[in-house]
């Protein structure tokens, strides 16, 4: 098995990253509402910013269970042999390890993008980039994304290993 992530690992580093950075545009505009909400009750403000930080898990959960309900309509034998056969409007355990997985891969790859830029780019502002993501500059935004579309690439990548592995009982510590 090659180290060189698989298109479907890049289509899906794609697909998260895009989805991330729209996320976090509706992210701020809630951000000025918990705000708000922490002056009148800052037990509820904290509830609700702990929700805002897990509901990546609940909207990549919702997209991957349309996306592969949708493709399921287009192929129906692409369908993959641990999906469930139940489509439902309620997603399934797998729907929900890719939201939690896609998460996880999120924050990694954005953390380890800042730390790397910050290392490379001496005029690289983690500050500024964090708190305007897309008024920091175009040069800084997009070197951001490619780097995490690389990095969410390669945890993905690992990720169809480990299961091709599992599956095939072939486990090589």
């Amino acid at each position: 098995m090659s180290w060189l992530p698989n298109l479907g690992s890049w289509v899906r580093a794609i697909a998260l990253t895009v989805l991330m950075w729209g996320l976090q545009v509706g992210i701020g505009y809630v951000w000025q509402i918990i705000g708000i909400v922490i002056r009148w009750s800052p037990r509820l403000g904290f509830l609700v910013g702990v929700l805002m930080v897990l509901s990546p898990i609940l909207l990549i959960a919702v997209v991957h269970h349309f996306s592969q309900g949708l493709l399921n309509q287009i192929d129906p034998q692409g369908r993959s042999p641990r999906q469930s056969q139940e489509p439902g409007l309620f997603p399934g355990l797998l729907s929900w390890w890719e939201g939690f997985y896609g998460w996880t891969v999120s924050l990694l790859s954005m953390l380890t993008s800042y730390l790397l830029l910050g290392i490379v780019l001496p005029s690289f502002s983690l500050t500024t980039l964090l708190y305007t993501p897309f008024t920091s500059g175009e040069f800084t935004l997009v070197m951001t994304s490619l780097v995490r579309v690389v990095i969410a690439a390669f945890l993905y990548h690992f990720e169809y290993a480990v299961q091709q592995s599992w599956l095939t009982g072939n486990s090589s510590d």
